[in-house]
């Protein structure tokens, strides 16, 4: 009996590898809050990364003699299976992470949808018509050989994940900043690894795999203890701790503006709690469009946020406000969602504050001039 690959050492790094997938989906969980759907889409890749390597192992180990010949192809069938299929949990995670939710890219995922599908059941029509198209078990030597449109499969991969990168430079401004490059180079490893398995005949999918579980687990969930999840504004935590940063390093140029949603539960209560979180998080986008790479929008609690920002004087400080409030102004001119989004603005600037002052009472600072100005709104909407 000849075994199918001749080189042990693949059966060891699958081994490792894992040990190594074991340990991430542990440590890059939230076992809290595993009904969140970003975290079963997380389980959904490891646990399909898991069966991966698992099967490869058995294609690595098992003999292929005239008896095992059928086992070992079903094996490697499962493999061109579910080997989309992680890719596609990764795409589906990446979504959700960016909170893309518009209307206008769903059919783009409705059809990747369709193609995982479509690619499942050309799988198992060649093992049902014992076609040899992508791979097949010689009977002479006994060893796996690609098929005739083994390349083309890999360049059908390749194109998804081509699309996914133009999906995700087309959208970049909705990822947060703080993961935004690593989500971006996700498909590059994807495509580089797909790509140089094609070519020779080493086992470089697997660590692709790897790689983007880890970063995943390090750079992405790793950071979620400073966001919001909701909105993927930062919360509380980091909030204070950049300003107490600031007051320390730039006092002079720090400065922060306090947004408040007016009519808010209106919203909520004419439209439901699923379009009033959509509105908490088209306000994040809008807020996170107006900053600049020294700025940092966060989620302060219900529908009040804080935009820190770095302002010399009062001049600029105005102009950072007005900003924000023509983004608001323009978002709902242009009637892309049932509802308006109304805000009232306060900004504050460190600078001739108390030195002492702590950081909860700088942001009240700011909260009171916010809250004059929502008194002054509702008297005009109201008189």
């Amino acid at each position: 009996m000849i075994l199918n690959q001749t080189i042990p050492a693949w059966i060891s790094i699958d081994i490792y590898s894992l040990a190594i997938l074991l340990i991430i989906c542990v440590m890059g969980n939230d076992y809290r809050s595993r009904h969140r759907k970003d975290n079963l889409l997380f389980y959904g890749m490891g646990v399909h990364a898991l069966l991966l390597l698992i099967l490869d192992i058995a294609s690595n180990v098992i003999p292929i003699a005239d008896n095992t010949e059928n086992v070992v192809a079903f094996v490697y069938a499962m493999i061109f299976i579910l080997d989309p299929m992680f890719h596609f949990y990764a795409i589906m995670y990446m979504r959700h992470r960016i909170n893309a939710i518009e209307n206008k890219s769903r059919w783009y995922f409705r059809i990747l949808s369709y193609l995982c599908m479509i690619h499942t059941l050309v799988i198992i029509s060649m093992g049902v018509l014992k076609k040899h198209w992508f791979f097949y078990i010689s009977t002479e030597d006994h060893l796996y050989h690609r098929g005739p449109y083994h390349n083309h499969r890999a360049v059908f991969l390749l194109l998804i994940f081509l699309s996914f990168q133009i999906y995700l430079i087309a959208k970049r401004k909705l990822i947060p900043v703080k993961y935004r490059f690593q989500i971006l180079i996700i498909p590059v490893i994807g495509m580089i690894c797909g790509l140089i398995q094609s070519i020779t005949t080493l086992p470089t999918e697997y660590a692709g795999m790897i790689i983007i579980m880890m970063v995943f687990t390090f750079f992405v969930n790793g950071r979620d203890l400073k966001i919001d999840y909701l909105t993927g504004a930062y919360n509380r935590r980091s909030l204070d701790m950049l300003i107490e940063e600031r007051m320390a390093k730039e006092p002079d140029e720090l400065a922060i503006i306090m947004i408040d949603l007016d009519f808010f539960k209106e919203i909520n209560d004419t439209f439901g709690h699923d379009v009033g979180d959509e509105a908490l998080i088209n306000t994040y986008r809008i807020l996170n469009s107006c900053t600049t790479d020294d700025d940092m929008v966060s989620r302060y609690g219900g529908d009040e946020f804080v935009v820190v920002v770095k302002a010399a004087d009062d001049a600029t400080l105005d102009a950072k406000k007005e900003r924000i409030k023509k983004a608001f102004d323009e978002f709902n001119a242009s009637g892309k969602t049932e509802y308006k989004l109304s805000l009232s603005v306060g900004g504050r600037r460190f600078k001739g504050l108390s030195s002492n002052i702590s950081v909860k009472e700088f942001i009240q600072a700011a909260d009171l001039l916010m809250y004059k100005e929502k008194r002054e709104h509702h008297a005009r909407v109201n008189r």
